[in-house]
């Protein structure tokens, strides 16, 4: 049969642009820095919809691509990718990449106006997730299908303690040691996440009508779980060093509060560290007020530099006090375990109320965070969680500018607040509408207090570092614009 005419062979010439042509990838867009391998994917399309590009012709080396626009290899090899994945490339091993237009493929048009395929959701607040920890998960699932894990796997299956397995409860001893912590096994409760460990320590703590003091914005976990539980939530203000001591003081007095339910590192929202000063402060108020303290440790694990709890403090002068940690929050939010140390007379309490709501804490769930701790994983994962808050956390930096606050650090989140003229409910609908989705304020304050014209990025949830970008600079380019002004009123 004959060869249909104008087929290329693998020895044809091959047509291939210069570096130095006349085309916007390699002149005025090239400074347009800096680029992501989705803009190396726009400017790319855009070339072949004005001709530049024309089927047939071979891209540039990935290599040479690559020392052109000042970004990894890796970044050109991805956007690469995904120009053949949306059908206007195609790689042939040996000979490079191809400019294709074949039959029923897409527009171009058609793909640079398309919309976010998904959207970038940060407004749920949660630890960065990467490969790494695919691995872990499945060399932990890996271990506990092996014949030699058959007798713990049947232990596992059954019910456990309501205090949690001893195994467990010594891996907790160990993960608390990491934070500064010294803690026997016998003191910690295992419970099914933060959540759990917070609701349990109140109950067991508080009744119904109590007082307890938040700091003014606080998560809203916390308060659901004070709506469930029929308390009495007073919000205390706070500055760049946490809730304010004198304030503390006067509203416990006022109210004859029971207790305080902080978060002094990484606060969330507001992202703030007390310092070992203020926290000093905080723990004599406690006690001047007979006030038992929960103190949320979701975040000390990210701290580059370790700052004394609010739970040694009050421990060593006899203070009530109950202490939760957990991997949930800087290593995975889906395994989720935490461990309590409640004061030694309330332990019994605590006990009682995570049997009377789970019976016991996951039993697996628990088996895989004691290894992780016992074997260093979770030590290698939070480390590695530490440094890519802090790039992702450059990332906002570097987009947002001075809106980012001189006192955030690299945590999780990100409280920004909203330059004048912008009211937050203004751009988070304008965020929204582009498939980026921030946390509100009136979620994070307590009482009738006025939410403040601001919003939380939850730096971990995107799916990576280029998500991330993606989503900030929509922000930022919403913040750059005009607000919208009401109109139909006189």
């Amino acid at each position: 049969m004959a060869a249909p005419k104008n087929t290329k062979t693998t020895t044809a010439p091959v047509t291939e642009i210069p570096p130095e042509s006349n085309v916007s990838i390699r002149n005025t867009a090239i400074k347009s820095k800096p680029h992501t391998f989705r803009t190396i994917v726009r400017l790319i399309a855009e070339e072949i919809r004005n001709g530049h590009y024309q089927p047939g012709d071979r891209l540039p080396p990935h290599r040479r691509l690559a020392e052109k626009m000042g970004v990894a290899v890796a970044t050109v090899s991805r956007a690469y990718d995904e120009l053949s994945r949306i059908g206007l490339t195609t790689g042939e091993v040996g000979r490079g990449t191809f400019v294709r237009r074949a039959p029923g493929s897409r527009p171009v048009d058609a793909i640079l106006t398309r919309p976010a395929p998904t959207e970038i959701d940060l407004s749920i607040n949660q630890p960065a997730i990467s490969e790494r920890h695919d691995i872990a998960l499945r060399t932990a699932l890996i271990r506990l299908s092996e014949p030699s894990a058959d007798a713990l796997r049947l232990t596992l299956a059954g019910y456990q303690p309501s205090v949690g397995r001893f195994e467990h409860r010594q891996a907790g001893s160990k993960w608390l040691g990491t934070l500064g912590l010294h803690v026997d096994p016998e003191q910690i409760v295992i419970s099914s996440g933060i959540q759990q460990g917070v609701m349990v320590s109140v109950a067991a703590a508080f009744k119904p009508g109590d007082v307890v003091i938040v700091e003014n914005l606080t998560n809203p976990s916390f308060r659901s779980l004070a709506n469930l539980l029929r308390l009495t939530l007073v919000g205390a203000p706070m500055d760049q060093f946490g809730i304010m001591p004198d304030a503390l003081d006067r509203i416990a007095r006022e109210t004859g509060a029971k207790g305080l339910y902080t978060m002094p590192t990484y606060q969330n929202p507001t992202g703030t560290v007390m310092p070992r000063e203020r926290r000093t402060k905080i723990v004599d108020v406690a006690i001047k007020r007979n006030l038992t303290v929960i103190e949320n440790a979701a975040y000390d694990a990210i701290l580059n530099t370790p700052l004394p709890s609010l739970y040694t403090d009050l421990v060593a002068k006899g203070a009530p006090v109950f202490y939760i940690s957990a991997l949930t929050k800087v290593v995975m939010s889906g395994v989720r375990i935490a461990f309590v140390v409640p004061p030694a007379a309330l332990l019994p309490q605590v006990t009682g109320v995570v049997f009377a709501t789970t019976t016991h804490a996951p039993p697996l769930a628990a088996e895989i965070t004691s290894e992780w701790i016992m074997d260093g994983t979770a030590e290698t994962l939070v480390a590695w969680q530490r440094t890519e808050l802090q790039a992702r956390h450059q990332i906002t930096k570097d987009v947002l500018g001075d809106l980012v606050s001189a006192n955030s650090g690299p945590c999780n989140h990100l409280w920004l607040q909203v330059p004048e003229p912008w009211r937050a409910d203004e751009v988070l609908s304008l965020c929204r509408a582009q498939n980026v989705i921030l946390g509100p304020p009136a979620a994070f304050t307590v009482g009738r207090t006025q939410a403040p014209q601001a919003i939380r990025i939850s730096l971990g949830a995107a799916r990576d570092r280029e998500s991330l970008r993606l989503a900030v600079e929509v922000l930022a380019n919403v913040i750059g614009g005009a607000p919208i002004l009401p109109s139909g009123f006189t």
